[in-house]
Formats: C-alpha cells, structure tokens, sequence
C-alpha cells in the first residue's frame, strides 16, 4: 500500500447483521489517513450485480462528501479474483445500533425505546437525508462510469418485476399488473433515498448521531421509497422472527402504532402524497418477496441457493397479507 509494510491491527471478524452480506470488522498498521482508523470488509454473494460494490462506493461517498453520516468507502473490487466474491472497505463508524439485532428475543430490550423515540428520530433522520443536494452522488455515479438506471429508485421495481415474472407463479401475476399500473412518476427534484432505514442502521453515540449503515438498496429518486419501505418494515413486526402468540399480539399493536406515528411526523416536517407512499408499502412487501421466490425455487430443483435463506422465507404469509391489505389485490407465492 503505497510501498508501506501493512499488516493486520486486529484480525478480521464476523459483525452481527448482514443478512445477505458477509459484514466483518479490522484493523491495519503501518497505515494513514482514512485506512489507520477501524475499518470494515463487506463481501457480496457472487450472483450479485457486478456493479453493487462500486453503487454502493457512489452513494455512500456522495452522501458522506454532501454531510451525511455514511461510511466513506476506501475501496470497491467488482471483480471475485481477489477474495473469491466482490468486496468493500469502508471507514467503521463509531457508536452503537439503536435496535441490537432482528430476532424478537434479541431486540425486547431495546424496543420500548424504538416505541418512545423511533417515530420522531426516523422522521428527522429522513428529512434530512433527502433534503440533501443529490449532485454529489450523480457525481460520482458519473465518475465511476455506472448508468444513470443502476442509481434510480426505479431499479427496484426493475428488481421486482424480472425476479417475480420469472418464480413468482401465476399466483403474483395480479401484483405485477398492479405494480405497473400504479407506478407513481419520478418527482421532479430526486432525493437520496436509503431504503432501508431500520433501527439496526442507525447508529447512536451518547444520543448523538454518529452513522448510517447498510446502504446496499440505497438509490437516487422518490423519496416516498424511503417512508414506505419504513412504515412497511415497522408495521410488520415482529415478522419474520415471530415470538410466542401473547408477546407476538403486543409487538404488532407496537409496530402498527410506531409506523403510523413515523408516517405523521414525516409528514409534518416534510408532506407527501399518501398514495406514493402507499405504493412504497406495497413494493416494500414485493421486493422482499423477490428475494424469497427466488431461493425457494433453487431449493425446489434441488440447487445450491445463491443467497443464505432469506429471513422473509418465515414471514411469507405477513408480507401477502400486509400487501393485499395496502394494494386490494391478492397474491399467492410458490
């Protein structure tokens, strides 16, 4: 590096999260600059687009370069020569998640927390990142030579529709139909969108802000991308790790009422149509069921899965019901 001699601080090891992502945690020595501080090594299944890792490297260093807490990426490989899978090194940021893990039995200590102060914060925490300037991040979008479409909020409806046209079955031909025709237009100011901010994500120091992480489905678009996908995701727990049913009843009352209280405080900072947020809520449940249709039918023809069994392969019959309920339309998965 640099003609330095670079040698492990702290052996790579495994960080909790990563449901489809390998996500570990080291250090070097005999470094400067941005690789001397704690840094993170994060590997890609080797179906993922070729493009992913360098996708990722544009938005989180357009957001970071902007003022937001992403960590820098240092370094994209896109190829798998080097580790056997495509690769980041990020900057690791300080603090502690605000929920610690996905499992109901792992986050019940931090969840009267999530009821109390989620709303509000998440609220906050949206506004700010999709009033920032999005030049940055098509900047370096441009720089590293990705098509304008690998950046867009569109490209999860892309996702969605080849993933479900091809193991969806007839029973989400409805949806897909459904999916097209309602299709909200692209605003006509983009946002920086996460599409994934869960409690998880956010990371915490002394009350203070101190990160944002996985920013894998993050994109440039509709920023209603960001509060449906949210308001979805809350109001489905404790799906897809399910407690016994007297806990399970209490979570989902909480989850309903944390998504509807977010929703309103996002929307009393910064308004926006409910019907674009309703479609949001919808592609959340379908984009997750994307990934499920997929593995089960490599594991119905007997192959190797290309991804570790995705969590929403437990929570299949929530994400139908809270689609059809959002939509009016009934879909069946394999």
């Amino acid at each position: 590096m640099g003609g330095q001699r670079v040698a492990f601080g702290q052996a790579p090891r495994r960080l909790s999260g990563g449901a489809i992502t390998e996500v570990l945690s080291f250090t070097l020595t005999g470094t400067s600059d941005a690789w001397a501080g704690p840094l993170v090594l994060r590997l890609y299944p080797v179906t993922d687009d070729r493009d992913q890792p360098r996708l990722e490297q544009a938005i989180q260093n357009g957001a970071a370069e902007a003022g937001f807490p992403a960590p820098q990426v240092l370094l994209a490989h896109c190829e798998p020569d080097v580790l056997g899978q495509m690769f980041v090194v990020m900057q690791r940021m300080p603090g502690r998640a605000f929920l610690r893990g996905i499992r109901w039995d792992q986050f019940t200590r931090d969840f009267p927390r999530v009821i109390v102060a989620w709303p509000a914060l998440l609220a906050r925490l949206q506004k700010r990142l999709h009033e920032l300037d999005p030049s940055s991040v098509l900047e370096a979008t441009a720089i590293l030579k990705l098509p304008p479409s690998s950046v867009s909020t569109r490209r999860h409806v892309d996702f969605v529709e080849r993933r479900m046209e091809e193991f969806g079955g007839d029973g989400a031909r409805e949806a897909l139909e459904w999916v097209r025709a309602n299709e909200p237009p692209q605003p006509p100011s983009p946002s920086v969108v996460h599409g994934d901010l869960w409690p998880a994500n956010v990371l915490l120091k002394r009350g203070n802000l101190t990160g944002v992480v996985d920013w894998n489905v993050a994109a440039v678009g509709d920023p209603a991308l960001d509060v449906g996908f949210a308001k979805a995701g809350l109001a489905l727990i404790p799906a897809p790790f399910p407690p016994p049913p007297p806990i399970r009843q209490g979570l989902t009352a909480a989850g309903g009422s944390v998504a509807r209280r977010f929703h309103e405080q996002y929307n009393n900072l910064r308004p926006i149509a409910a019907e674009r947020v309703q479609y949001f809520e919808a592609l959340r449940c379908l984009f997750q069921l994307a990934t499920v249709v997929r593995f089960r039918a490599e594991v119905a023809l007997g192959m190797t899965p290309s991804h570790p069994r995705p969590p929403w392969d437990r929570g299949v019959p929530a994400l139908t019901k809270y689609f059809t309920a959002v939509s009016g339309v009934p879909i069946q998965v394999p």
